[in-house]
C-alpha cells in the first residue's frame, strides 16, 4: 500500500465541509456524524504513518492513544474529546431518540478543524 497522508486530510477537509452544511441545515446527528469522520480519517493518517492498520473503530482509537498521545504527541484532551465526539456519533447514527443540540454539534465541528489543523501541521513537519 502507497501510503499519502493528503488522501487522508482530503477526506477529513470533505467531512469538515459536509459538517459545516448540515450543521447550518439545522441537521445535528449528520453533523457530528461528519465531524466524527473528520477526526477519524486524520487519526488514521497518523496511525498509518507508524505502519499500523487498526480494523476497528475502537482499534484506532486505541492505537492513536498509544502512538500518540501516550508519547506526548497530541495532548490528552484531544484525545478526550476525540473519544467524547465517537460516542456522540454512535448515539446520533445508532439510537432514534438521541438529541444532539446544535451547540454539541457546533463544539464537534470546532473540533474536527483543530484537530485537522493540529494534524496537517503534524505532517508538514514529520515528513
Amino acid at each position: 500500500m502507497n501510503f499519502n497522508p493528503d488522501d487522508y486530510l482530503n477526506n477529513s477537509q470533505d467531512s469538515i465541509d459536509s459538517a459545516e452544511v448540515l450543521l447550518n441545515n439545522s441537521l445535528t446527528k449528520g453533523s457530528i456524524n461528519r465531524s466524527y469522520y473528520s477526526l477519524f480519517y486524520c487519526a488514521q493518517a497518523l496511525v498509518l504513518s507508524e505502519n499500523v492498520f487498526a480494523k476497528t473503530h475502537s482499534g484506532l482509537k486505541s492505537k492513536f492513544n498509544e502512538l500518540f498521545v501516550k508519547t506526548g504527541k497530541f495532548e490528552m484532551e484531544k484525545a478526550k474529546l476525540y473519544d467524547r465526539i465517537f460516542q456522540e456519533r454512535l448515539a446520533a447514527d445508532y439510537d432514534v431518540d438521541a438529541e444532539i443540540s446544535k451547540e454539541e454539534a457546533q463544539e464537534a465541528l470546532d473540533f474536527a478543524k483543530s484537530f485537522f489543523n493540529y494534524t496537517s501541521t503534524y505532517f508538514k513537519n514529520n515528513q
